[in-house]
């Protein structure tokens, strides 16, 4: 039984099979090679993090952002309708109408107490409480705060892990080989983050 608690939406993730995609050049190293390598390679991770931090502006990380917009744009097929108290019924044309239920964040498409992300319908409720004056905000506003820019941002979440490691003087670095010479791995250069930045933002 799904019971909301993970915010997540998706029903099979790949990130397994990414991380270990990238261990393809090093699996017939020695142990301390791999694990050098894993080490390079999460540093690189928490530097693109920490740029696209850096460069985002607003509430949200930019995906869930980007999210929050489309959602907007749908919102506005949508007929609501108050029932009682924080109740709202919405309907879209030629499908079925859901109740959201402000106060215990709940919709009955079950996308919002899922990946805690407003659907369209709640945006759409958000908009009717908005125009008839009960000053409900933004739907950023009612995004979990898992998706924000502050909590990214916290010192305990990159901050303790990056001690002593920049995003410039990673791009300054060079190469790091390994005790014997077997390989070396050189950290990625400035331009390559930028490309990454982007190719997360999609």
């Amino acid at each position: 039984m799904c019971l909301g608690k993970a915010l997540c939406g998706l029903l099979l993730n790949n990130i397994c099979e990414v991380f270990s995609s990238q261990l393809n050049d090093v699996r017939d190293k020695s142990i301390i090679v791999c694990l050098e390598y894993i080490r390079e390679y999460l540093v690189k991770r928490i530097v693109v993090v920490q740029q696209i931090i850096e460069r985002s502006v607003g509430q949200l990380t930019p995906t869930v952002q980007a999210m929050v917009d489309a959602n907007k744009e749908e919102a506005t097929d949508c007929v609501v309708e108050w029932i009682a108290g924080s109740l709202y019924k919405v309907s879209v044309p030629n499908e079925v109408h859901c109740v959201a239920n402000m106060d215990r964040k709940e919709c009955g498409c079950r996308m919002w107490e899922l990946i805690g992300i407003p659907c369209k319908h709640v945006v759409a409720a958000i908009n009717y409480m908005n125009e008839n004056g009960k000053g409900a905000g933004v739907p950023e506003d009612w995004v979990h705060a898992a998706y924000s820019l502050e909590t990214w941002a916290r010192p305990e979440l990159l901050g303790e892990i990056n001690v002593g490691i920049s995003s410039e003087n990673v791009a300054n670095e060079t190469k790091e080989s390994d005790c014997k010479g077997q390989t070396s791995f050189e950290l990625i250069a400035t331009e390559d983050v930028d490309a990454e930045i982007e190719e997360i933002k999609k």
